[in-house]
């Protein structure tokens, strides 16, 4: 499912997996940066100011 991007070694690179979900790496790693903007506000309970 994650094609080892999570194991360290890693098994695939950002680029690899932009390919096999036929989006482009810079989008791949906007959604990643959004995912983990999202995890962590919610970890350390972060008020929106927007």
């Amino acid at each position: 499912m994650f094609r080892g991007v999570l194991p360290v070694p890693r098994g695939s690179n950002a680029q690899e997996v932009a390919e096999a979900l036929d989006i482009t790496g810079p989008t791949l790693l906007h959604h990643l940066r959004a995912g983990q903007r999202k995890l962590l506000e919610e970890f350390f309970d972060v008020a929106d100011d927007s």
